[in-house]
């Protein structure tokens, strides 16, 4: 059964439930509330009539009000009579009905020799009754009406982003990315769930994009040091080229062939990390230990300020190293580390004195395999790493032309300002 029509069966059912229990509700309340009126009015009467009876004569007298009489011709020219041993000594209002489901009789014994029934008319309340059963009746087809209607516009309603969903899973069950469905308006299920499908095929185009990268990157950069490989082999094996000159250069061409499998091997898998807290200072102050001895006089680091950030010592070293190498490689001066605390975070800045790049390729300096100068030896993935560690760790990457030199600045959020939610990545 297609969801149209369980949806209509569904509000069908539910309405006829609904407007039978509220018609069969309302049905004993109405008639309890009815017999409740006539037994309060008929033990009215009763008090009254037996108010106006005079039994100490003989036969009996009955003196009625004014009031009396009204009452008795209001609620249905009621009726009653006096025995006296079961026979009739005083009647009122007519021949005294028999029993039946037209009159309300009742029988109170005065005393040992006389007893009063009265008999109240109740065909009104039965008419009153009946005219409730068929206007509930006469409801049931006008509220099925209703839940037909509401079921059209409720298809509608829940069938369009079902429907662009339903086709959207099936271009992605081909291995193909759709295109984001249309989020329906408000914050209920429907709407959360169109929003997380459209996260995920963004994910999943992300990732794809991320693995055809690699895929092309991988392709583009290995060609050239396996070529070189295969030529110097080749050319060992045909003794134009000599060992002692051959190894060397092979040996530089395997170890950047892992330099570029190494960089990305690390730029295709996402960090997890559990995020701590990090003194700053000691980590660049260890990257430094490490430099050359022929550069050690080229780095000065400004210390003054040791704030504490959040993050993970070996990522946060892995990326000073890269962005100092950097700035060694290309500038043939000085190269200066600045640390800096201020409300929106802790700055690092790494400036030197070289040219600094154009700015049009400012925007490029990130991605895999991009060299400014490509006769620098490298891999090209120095800076495609530091992007992907600063996101990992959620710092801002900032690069900058002085006129001279160049400066690059990662921006930490201070442990004062994460939240708990922070502390997991």
């Amino acid at each position: 059964m297609s969801f149209r029509w369980r949806l209509l069966l569904g509000l069908s059912l539910a309405v006829l439930l609904t407007a039978s229990t509220y018609g069969l509700t309302g049905y004993v309340t109405f008639r309890n509330a009815i017999n409740r009126t006539a037994s309060e009015t008929q033990t009215k009467l009763q008090q009254e009539i037996i108010a106006s009876l005079d039994l100490s004569v003989t036969p009996p007298a009955f003196s009625p009000t004014p009031d009396l009489r009204n009452t008795l011709e209001l609620y249905g020219n009621a009726k009653f009579r006096l025995n006296q041993n079961n026979e009739p000594r005083i009647e009122y209002g007519g021949i005294f009905p028999n029993p039946g489901a037209d009159w309300r009789i009742s029988t109170i014994p005065l005393n040992d020799t006389y007893t009063l029934e009265l008999a109240l008319n109740n065909r009104s309340n039965r008419r009153a009754l009946a005219s409730y059963v068929q206007t509930s009746l006469l409801a049931l087809p006008f509220a099925l009406g209703v839940a037909v209607l509401l079921s059209v516009l409720l298809q509608r309603v829940l069938l369009r982003p079902l429907r662009s969903l339903y086709l959207a899973t099936n271009v992605l069950s081909r291995q193909a990315i759709p295109k984001p469905v249309q989020v329906p308006r408000g914050n209920d299920e429907l709407t959360k769930l169109a929003q997380s499908f459209n996260r995920m095929t963004a994910s999943l185009q992300t990732f794809i994009d991320r693995e055809r990268g690699f895929s092309r990157y991988a392709s583009h950069e290995l060609r050239t040091p396996l070529s070189n490989v295969r030529l110097l082999i080749d050319g060992v094996r045909k003794g134009v080229i000599a060992e002692s000159v051959a190894l060397p250069q092979m040996e530089d061409s395997v170890k950047r062939i892992e330099a570029i499998i190494s960089g990305l091997f690390t730029l295709s898998q996402p960090v997890s990390m559990t995020l701590e807290p990090v003194l700053l200072e000691p980590l660049i102050k260890d990257v430094l230990r490490r430099v050359t001895p022929a550069n050690k006089d080229r780095v000065i680091f400004h210390t003054g300020e040791s704030p504490i950030v959040l993050g993970q010592d070996d990522l946060i070293q892995q990326m000073i190293t890269n962005l100092l190498n950097n700035a060694l490689k290309y500038s043939p001066g000085k190269v200066y580390i600045f640390l800096l605390e201020h409300s929106q975070g802790v700055n690092m800045t790494i400036r030197d004195e070289g040219a600094g790049v154009p700015n049009d390729k400012l925007a490029k300096l990130t991605e895999p395999f991009f060299r400014i100068d490509p006769r620098k030896t490298g891999s090209g993935l120095g800076l495609s790493l530091v992007k992907h560690i600063a996101e990992q760790l959620r710092c801002q990457l900032r690069f900058q032309n002085l006129n001279p030199g160049f400066e690059v600045t990662v921006v930490f959020q201070r442990v004062a300002d994460m939240h708990d939610e922070d502390l997991y990545a």
